[in-house]
């Protein structure tokens, strides 16, 4: 399997399931935001704050994700 297709089925089950955990170049292709704007915005409190499942493993719920990104296309 090749990254590009890798990176389509953790979309697709980002897409799927709410409680799908996420890496950071998934939220960055689900929202369109470069990683250093999401690392703003989660500083800032207004962005989903990711999790540590580990040392070095962060991750989104791909629900949060969604649902701040939902909230956004409605306040537009």
């Amino acid at each position: 399997m090749t990254h590009t297709d890798h990176m389509a089925v953790e979309i697709a089950a980002a897409q799927a399931c709410d409680d799908a955990l996420v890496r950071k170049p998934v939220v960055v292709a689900l929202v369109g935001l470069r990683d250093s704007h999401i690392r703003t915005l989660v500083k800032a409190g207004t962005f989903p704050a990711p999790f540590k499942l580990a040392p070095r493993c962060v991750r989104w719920r791909a629900g949060d994700v969604l649902s701040w990104l939902r909230a956004q296309t409605n306040t537009a």
